[in-house]
């Protein structure tokens, strides 16, 4: 029996269409379903089952969701340089379509397609810091965090500890550096609180993660402005000391395919970041390339098609020459001092 993957996602994601390439390369039926649901696309949702066109797909043997973000019910503020009429006809459509993917992946959960990104792990990301929360209450380390929109208790926070760093509560951000410059534009009681935490000294490490096996581990290095200048250095990293909790984590969130961002010291890791849909197509090809092919290995059940072998590759980036200090200035922020 072929096996049978649908690729849940919009048109034109590098990434996406890598995957299915390879999927196909190995004979496996893959199937790409548009998430935004063109008019000439048929889908239906019926007792027994559902069906996407001429496909059933409660006969797929996985589902991989990409790009099916949490969307809050509360309505956001319209904005004031937005039609409202046009906000008031959209924003229900929206809402709409995100109800119907969201019934549409849950029928395929009930009728037994393996979701590589179930919906509930998609949904936990969305509060970021509720998820860290949890981690730490099921025995994993995550440093100190604080969330809050008083300035007094920023400043408290960030006097207590040598190094602070920040991030938006929603959403896919990195982690950046939180000066006293920082701290007083961001927090603020007209703004949406920040999570602050503190900085655990040591190297900044993403591992991607597939069934509790880490497909890929990458050891970050900040920008250099030096000569020659280079933008944020990607070595390989020896994930093996980590495994047993790497695995241990992959259970605990109940997500196949994840990646998780943190600190290690010795045989200890500290977690700073999860996201169950990550977005890969920004590493150097050497490392997509990759990363998907373990990744069609493991969902074809083979062995990983390349080793994360020693290599260093620096992240690509399109700026011009006299634009990289504005670039590193930026990075820089994502280190601590």
């Amino acid at each position: 029996m072929t096996l049978s993957i649908g690729i849940f996602a919009s048109k034109g994601i590098p990434q996406v269409e890598s995957l299915i390439q390879k999927l196909a390369e190995t004979g496996v039926d893959a199937f790409f379903f548009d998430m935004g649901l063109p008019p000439e696309e048929r889908v239906c949702l019926y007792e027994t089952g559902a069906r996407w066109n001429d496909i059933e797909l409660t006969e797929l043997n996985y589902a991989y969701v990409h790009g099916f973000s949490f969307q809050s019910p509360v309505v956001p503020n319209h904005g004031g340089e937005r039609d409202w009429s046009v906000w008031q006809a959209d924003y229900p459509a929206q809402q709409q379509k995100y109800s119907f993917l969201h019934s549409l992946f849950t029928r395929l959960e009930r009728h037994g397609v393996r979701m590589i990104t179930p919906v509930e792990a998609l949904q936990a990301m969305f509060a970021k810091h509720h998820l860290l929360q949890n981690l730490s209450r099921d025995g994993f380390s995550v440093p100190e965090m604080l969330v809050t929109n008083v300035p007094q208790e920023a400043e408290k926070f960030c006097e207590k500890h040598e190094i602070v760093i920040w991030r938006p509560q929603n959403g896919k951000a990195a982690w950046q550096l939180c000066l006293e410059k920082q701290r007083t534009a961001i927090i603020h009681p007209d703004l949406p609180p920040p999570i602050l935490a503190s900085a655990i000294k040591g190297p900044v490490v993403r591992s991607w993660i597939f069934n509790g096996n880490p497909l890929l581990t990458l050891r970050s290095a900040p920008p250099s402005a030096a000569v020659p200048e280079r933008l944020e250095q990607l070595s390989t990293f020896d994930s093996s000391p980590f495994e047993k909790e790497l695995s241990r984590l992959a259970e605990t969130l109940g997500a196949p395919w994840f990646q998780v961002l943190f600190v290690p010291q010795g045989k200890h890791l500290w977690i700073y970041d999860i996201d169950t849909d990550p977005i890969y197509d920004w590493l150097p090809e050497i490392y997509a390339d990759t990363l998907t092919n373990n990744l069609v290995a493991g969902l074809v059940g083979t062995p990983a098609a390349q080793k994360n072998e020693d290599s260093s590759a620096k992240r690509p980036a399109i700026f011009l020459r006299r634009m990289l200090r504005i670039l590193f200035d930026f990075e820089n922020c994502k280190y601590g001092k």
